[in-house]
């Protein structure tokens, strides 16, 4: 069973109990056509409500009994769901959907998961990149305002607006939510977005709201409160800042999640006459990496003919088959490539990728900035590297350089230059002059 539809990528959401959360995630999302949220809710003992689902087959038996059907999503989220709604083989699927698929996981906050769900000791213990912190309990439904650190100032998912100030300000705006939970503290390797401003019995703390973690090829994230939707429900309706987080929150989980097969270019410009190098990397429904597959390139130009070349593997690494490509004609060429094999019999996955042949200007291949090529090239000429924001010392900076010999610096005393003296001179025969006519001398 395939998840994905029209290239839009599969979220699957498990929610324990029906909330306002859930209602407002799935309005958020509901019109982004580049994602496909499939969800599960539980209503009732016994009792459970499906949505965004492709056919009556997928989630009927609830949460996905096979890495096949699990892997075929790219994101999963988890509501206020117990760890012992699912089995130890499911908990140990999400690890590996998380470490080996690179898929993205979230936790959302709720006393079931990050209070008494009884994670701690489960296969997501290690997955999740907050744990719970030895303070002082917090009282019931303590509000909190969502404080921007540092790197969400410039994070893609905390991003409400281009310029950071004014990203800093529409978050000091947004309505404070909810924190009904234990204290929790972000790992050591973990990145926290958003923190929250609490006051507890023992004082005020700060704790993570919005932290992240890589865990093997994937990323999870957990977000501790349980009412963002107040970020909708208590300001203007023209103002989409739910909508925007929670759209770029979805699409950062999946940006990084690979398809079974994905090709990747040596090089996206070739010049005329070069060639590229084709990549892919092939692994099978369960996201293993498969190495006796049959791979086939398809290259197509636009409004030119279209070839086949096979890849082969490469021998160093499982998975990996490559070959090289010499374009013939200018223009836009794309690469899709398919696989099949014992191990494919049941997929029907194929990967593209787009290059570019004709004349290239070298400074527009990467104009991003290199900070570092500009640091060696100053240091290395006796300069100094300057940013935008300490521009304005550039004029008291600016000195004559002696690194190399397009310069020279000369002193010379002004009381010993000729021109000087001949003034002198004509000064003092002035003054003798003028006291002369008018019989001063």
């Amino acid at each position: 069973m395939r998840v994905e539809d029209s290239g839009r990528a599969g979220i699957l959401y498990f929610e324990g109990e029906p909330r306002w959360e859930y209602k407002f995630i799935l309005r958020a999302l509901e019109d982004d056509k580049s994602l496909r949220l499939a969800s599960y809710l539980q209503t009732g003992k016994k009792q459970h409500l499906r949505q965004g689902i492709q056919n009556k087959e997928e989630l009927q038996t609830g949460y996905p009994r096979d890495r096949k059907a699990l892997f075929g999503y790219k994101a999963v989220i988890i509501g206020c769901m117990e760890a012992s709604f699912f089995s130890l083989d499911q908990l140990k699927m999400t690890e590996e959907f998380v470490n080996r698929r690179g898929g993205g996981l979230l936790m959302l906050g709720c006393g079931k998961t990050f209070g008494d769900g009884g994670y701690l000791g489960t296969p997501l213990e290690n997955v999740l990149p907050v744990v719970p912190a030895g303070r002082a309990a917090l009282p019931e439904d303590s509000e909190a305002r969502a404080q921007l650190t540092e790197y969400g100032r410039l994070h893609p998912i905390t991003r409400l607006a281009l310029n950071e100030d004014e990203n800093a300000r529409l978050w000091g705006r947004l309505p404070a939510v909810h924190w009904n939970l234990p204290p929790v503290a972000p790992k050591p390797g973990a990145t926290t977005l958003l923190l929250a401003d609490v006051q507890g019995a023992g004082g005020r703390q700060s704790l993570p709201l919005l932290a992240f973690q890589r865990y093997g090829r994937g990323r999870a994230l957990a977000l501790s409160a349980n009412d963002t939707y107040r970020w909708r429900m208590e300001v203007e309706s023209q103002y989409k800042y739910f909508e925007t987080f929670w759209k770029q929150l979805a699409r950062w989980m999946i940006s990084n999640a690979p398809d079974p097969i994905t090709v990747t270019l040596d090089r996206d410009s070739v010049p005329s006459g070069g060639s590229v190098t084709l990549r892919a990397e092939v692994n099978d429904a369960e996201f293993k990496r498969v190495n006796n597959a049959r791979v086939t390139a398809r290259i197509s130009r636009a409004g030119g003919k279209t070839e086949e070349r096979p890849l082969e593997w490469v021998g160093r690494e499982d998975g990996v088959y490559q070959a090289a490509y010499h374009p013939k004609d200018d223009g836009i060429y794309t690469v899709e490539v398919r696989a099949d094999g014992p191990a494919l019999e049941k997929t029907d996955a194929t990967g593209r990728a787009e290059f570019r042949v004709g004349p290239t200007n070298l400074e527009y291949i990467n104009p991003a900035l290199n900070r570092e090529l500009l640091q060696k090239l100053a240091d290395g000429t006796g300069g100094k590297y300057h940013t935008v924001r300490d521009a304005g010392r550039i004029p008291e900076e600016l000195t004559y350089s002696t690194a190399n010999q397009a310069t020279a610096l000369v002193e010379k005393d002004l009381w010993d230059m000729p021109a000087l003296f001949l003034l002198f001179g004509a000064l003092v025969a002035a003054e003798w002059g003028l006291r002369k006519r008018h019989r001063l001398a």
